[in-house]
C-alpha cells in the first residue's frame, strides 16, 4: 500500500517543480520579446523591413558608375530540417559517408551501451541514461572537431587572401593566385582553391563556384570574401586591395575571437567542473559502494531524482552557455 507521506511528498515536489517551469518558461518569453523587438528596430533603421529574399541569402544593391550591381549575401539560416542539419554536421566534419551510415552506427552504440547499462545495474533509467550519453558524448566530439577545423580554416584563409593580393600586385590572373594558394598551402585552404579553379575549367563561372564554397562552409569570414569577390567582379575594382583588406579583416576577427573566449573562458571552466563532479562522484560510489548508489535508480524517489538532476543539469548548462555569449 502506497505510503500516504511519500504522496504527499511527490505532490510538493512535483508542484514546486512545475511551478519553477512556469517562471522560467515566462522568463523566456519576455527575454524572447525583447530580443525580437530589438531586432526588429534595427531592421527599421537599416530599411530592412518587408525585404523580400530567400532564408539563405540577402541582396545588396550598389551603385557605380551609374550603373547598379547586386550582389547574394549569405546568411545562416535557422529553419534547416533535422536531415539538412545531420548532413551539414557531416560535410563540416568532413566524413565521406552516408548520413544513414552514421545514423546506424551511434545507434548501434547506444544499444551496446544501454544493454551493458541494463545488464550492470538492473535499471532501465541507466540504460537509457547511458544511451543519452553516448550522443552527448558523439555530438561534443563532433562539434570540438568542427571547431579545430573552423580555427585552422580562418587562420589559413587570411594567409591565403594576403597570398592571392601579393600574386595579383605581380601581375598574375585571378585564377592563377588561386591556382598558387591551392599548389603553396595545405588543407583544407589548398582543397577549397582547387576545387574553385577545377570548377572554373569545368565552365563554371569564378562567382558561382565562390558562393557555392561559401553556402557549403559555415565559416562567416569565408561568406564575407565571397560577397567582397561578387561585388568585385560585378562592379569592377581593385582586387589586390579588396583581398588585403578582407585578410586584415579575417586577423582582426580572429584577434576578437580569441580575446571573447578568453573573458568567457572561467564561465566555460566553471560549467565542465560543475557538470562533471556529479557525474564522476556517481561512477567512482557505483564502483566503490555499489549498495549506497544503488537507492538511486532502485526506488521511485532516486529515479526521480536522478531525472530531475539531470534536467537541472541540462538546463544549468543551456543557461552558462548563454551566460558566456558576448554579443559584439
Amino acid at each position: 500500500m502506497t505510503n500516504p507521506q511519500d504522496i504527499a511528498f511527490w505532490a510538493m515536489a512535483g508542484s514546486l517543480f512545475v511551478l519553477v517551469l512556469c517562471v522560467w518558461f515566462i522568463a523566456l518569453a519576455i527575454w524572447a520579446f525583447l530580443r525580437s523587438s530589438r531586432e526588429a528596430k534595427v531592421e527599421q533603421r537599416l530599411g530592412l523591413e518587408g525585404e523580400q529574399g530567400s532564408d539563405s541569402s540577402r541582396t545588396l544593391r550598389l551603385w557605380h558608375d551609374g550603373r547598379v550591381a547586386t550582389a547574394e549575401v549569405l546568411i545562416d539560416s535557422t529553419s534547416r530540417s533535422p536531415a539538412a542539419r545531420l548532413d551539414r554536421f557531416r560535410n563540416e566534419l568532413g566524413l565521406d559517408i552516408p548520413v544513414s551510415t552514421i545514423i546506424l552506427a551511434v545507434g548501434g552504440l547506444m544499444l551496446m551501451t544501454a544493454v551493458v547499462m541494463f545488464f550492470l545495474t538492473g535499471s532501465a533509467i541507466m540504460a537509457l541514461g547511458g544511451s543519452g550519453g553516448v550522443v552527448a558524448l558523439v555530438v561534443a566530439f563532433g562539434k570540438h572537431k568542427i571547431q579545430q577545423k573552423e580555427n585552422l580554416f580562418e587562420m589559413q584563409l587570411a594567409d591565403a587572401l594576403a597570398l592571392a593580393a601579393r600574386s595579383l600586385r605581380a601581375g598574375h590572373p585571378v585564377l592563377g593566385s588561386f591556382q598558387l594558394i591551392a599548389e603553396e598551402m595545405k588543407p583544407p585552404i589548398s582543397d577549397m582553391f582547387a576545387d574553385i579553379v577545377q570548377q572554373q575549367s569545368l565552365g563554371i563561372s569564378l562567382e558561382d563556384s565562390i558562393m557555392a564554397k561559401a553556402a557549403e562552409s559555415a565559416s562567416p569570414d569565408l561568406k564575407l570574401f565571397a560577397a567582397s569577390m561578387s561585388i568585385q567582379l560585378r562592379s569592377g575594382g581593385n582586387l589586390a586591395d579588396m583581398m588585403e583588406k578582407s585578410a586584415a579583416v579575417v586577423r582582426d576577427r580572429i584577434k576578437l575571437h580569441r580575446r571573447a573566449r578568453t573573458l568567457t573562458s572561467e564561465t566555460q571552466l566553471s560549467k565542465r567542473v560543475l557538470i562533471g563532479i556529479p557525474i564522476f562522484l556517481f561512477l567512482l560510489l557505483s564502483v566503490i559502494n555499489p549498495e549506497y548508489v544503488k537507492l538511486l535508480y532502485s526506488t521511485p524517489m532516486g529515479r526521480g531524482m536522478l531525472l530531475m538532476g539531470f534536467v537541472f543539469m541540462v538546463t544549468g548548462s543551456w543557461v552558462m552557455n548563454k551566460i558566456a555569449v558576448l554579443r559584439y
